[in-house]
C-alpha cells in the first residue's frame, strides 16, 4: 500500500492478461511468464463486490499505458463482470458483512456492517 494505491505483485503467464498480440510491438519482448505489479484503488461497488479501479500496471519493469491498461483490465475481468462495477475495474468478491473499504495509513481497513 502507497498513499490511497494498493499494489498486488505476481508472477504471470502473459496469456492470463488476454491475447499477447493486443499488446502490439510489446509482445516480441514479453513472453511466457512475467512479474507484474498491478495498482489501483478500492471502492465499495455493492455488498459482497469491490471494485478494483486500475491505475497501473507494470509487466517486467516496462510501465504500461493507461489505454493499454483499459484493455487488459476489460479482458481479465470478463468473467466476473457485473453492471454495478465499472468497465475499467476488476470485480473482486468480499462477504456481505462488509460495509467498506479504505486505504490509510499504508493499510486496508475494511469496515463490516453493523446490524
Amino acid at each position: 500500500v502507497h498513499g490511497d494505491t494498493l499494489f498486488v505483485r505476481a508472477n504471470v503467464a502473459l496469456t492470463e492478461l488476454g491475447d499477447p498480440k493486443s499488446l502490439g510491438p510489446l509482445a516480441g519482448m514479453l513472453d511466457g511468464r512475467q512479474p507484474v505489479v498491478i495498482g489501483g484503488r478500492l471502492e465499495m461497488a455493492q455488498p459482497g463486490l469491490l471494485a478494483f479501479h486500475v491505475t497501473q500496471l507494470t509487466v517486467n519493469e516496462l510501465k504500461l499505458p493507461a489505454r493499454v491498461i483499459e484493455k487488459i483490465v476489460q479482458r481479465i475481468s470478463v468473467r466476473a463482470r457485473t453492471d454495478s462495477v465499472a468497465p475499467g475495474a476488476v470485480p473482486l468478491r468480499v462477504p456481505n458483512n462488509v460495509a467498506d473499504v479504505r486505504i490509510t495509513r499504508g493499510q486496508v481497513v475494511l469496515y463490516k456492517v453493523v446490524p
